[in-house]
Order: C-alpha cells, then sequence, then structure tokens
C-alpha cells in the first residue's frame, strides 16, 4: 500500500483506495504456500486475467455519457485511476477539478503520466494527513532563555553599619478625651441619669407580679379593670 501511494505521489487520504487495490492484486498473485496457485484461482477454479490491470494512481480518460455533456464538449476529462470496481467490471477515477468519484468501463489509460506528482498542493495534502500530535517538538525551549536579564538586588548583610538615630524617641502618645455632644439639649447621658430598659423578661414579670397584692375583695378587684 505504501509503494502504490509513494510511486504515484498520492496523497495520503486516498489510503483506503491503495488498500483496497493492494488487496485486489494479492488476491490474484500466486503463492509457494497455495501450490502457485492464487486465492482467486482457489475460490473460482480458474486462473485470474491480467490484462486488465493498470497502474495505480496514473492518468486516465473516462468515455462521459451523451446524457452528462453537450455537444461542443469533450467526450472525455483527464481523470485519476484509483482501484477497481467491487460490484461490477469497470474502473475508479477521481475528477480532480470537482472531486468527484466515477466508475467507467469504457476508459483510456496514460500509465506514463501521473497527475499528483503535478500539482504543488500534493505535498500539503500529504500534511495535513499527519497527526497533529506528532507535529509537536519534544523539548521545548526554556522561556528562562529568552527572557531579558534582570539585576538581582544586593543583599544586606550584618556588617553594614548604620549611623545612630539622633531623633528623640516617640512618646507614647496619650489618649485623646472623647467629644461632648455641643447642642444644648439637654439628656440622661449628660446628667448620668440612665434607667435600665425592662424588657419582657421572666426576672421582670417575676417583679411586677410579686408588688402587686391579691384583692380580698369585689370591690378591690374592680379597681383593676
Amino acid at each position: 500500500m505504501r509503494t502504490l501511494l509513494q510511486t504515484a505521489s498520492v496523497p495520503y487520504h486516498h489510503w483506503p483506495e491503495a488498500a483496497l487495490t493492494a488487496a485486489y492484486l494479492i488476491n490474484r498473485m500466486p503463492s509457494k504456500t497455495t501450490s502457485h496457485k492464487s486465492p482467486f484461482q482457489l475460490l473460482f477454479n480458474k486462473t485470474p486475467s491480467y490484462s486488465h490491470l493498470r497502474v495505480f494512481g496514473c492518468e486516465c480518460f473516462p468515455l462521459l455519457p451523451p446524457s452528462s455533456r453537450h455537444k461542443l464538449q469533450s467526450k472525455a476529462n483527464s481523470n485519476i485511476f484509483l482501484g477497481y470496481s467491487d460490484t461490477y467490471k469497470g474502473y475508479k477515477s477521481l475528477d480532480p477539478l470537482t472531486n468527484k468519484v466515477t466508475f467507467s468501463r469504457h476508459i483510456t489509460f496514460n500509465e506514463n503520466s501521473f497527475p499528483f506528482s503535478n500539482q504543488p498542493h500534493s505535498i500539503l495534502l500529504n500534511s495535513q494527513s499527519i497527526p497533529s500530535s506528532l507535529l509537536i517538538p519534544t523539548s521545548l525551549p526554556n522561556p528562562l532563555s529568552t527572557a531579558e536579564h534582570v539585576p538581582c538586588p544586593i543583599p544586606v548583610t550584618n556588617s553594614m553599619s548604620f549611623p545612630p538615630s539622633t531623633s528623640p524617641p516617640m512618646s507614647q502618645q496619650e489618649p485623646q478625651p472623647s467629644t461632648q455632644p455641643r447642642h444644648s439639649m439637654v439628656t440622661r447621658s449628660k446628667t448620668g441619669h440612665l434607667k435600665p430598659i425592662n424588657r419582657l423578661t421572666l426576672l421582670h414579670q417575676e417583679n411586677s407580679t410579686a408588688t402587686q397584692s391579691t384583692p380580698t375583695s369585689y370591690t378591690e378587684a374592680a379597681k383593676h379593670f
């Protein structure tokens, strides 16, 4: 398969056609293990024909049917031979202009011409079939080598002497007195008479209920309603 692709400079994405053509040729080649008989002969009990074999990837000219061309158009276009048909007797060809594959029995071959070898984009197609993981370099450049040289700061050691400080020691800051509000309103916070807030607690309820005396008559009880 590799020989078929490289001989005709066929791009690697046509490897399925090359694999089928290689299997087609191997099935018609005699072998010592089968008493110099080909697999085709062992299967059909007859000698295969070799007159229809052509060079893979060569130039060919399939005959166009009258329904697909007009009177002024040529009867055949330049195509590339890509193998044989598995269903009927015919050849598989590729139109490089339209990228269309056709099967034809009436076809003329030019086995000395290989269109893929004359196309400059064949090298590009070959490189596109290579996996991208194989194109990554194994060793990446060291980013530190391309960085600009930054001078290192000089470390400060204990041996360096500094002149004694002549500034007086800082005195401890005294806490500033809290400023009182300057409004003229007299509040309980200014006079110091603060009342505790009696919320709805159990202690407050017990004290309030303890101060109330139990009425002894209806007249005393009616005063509370």
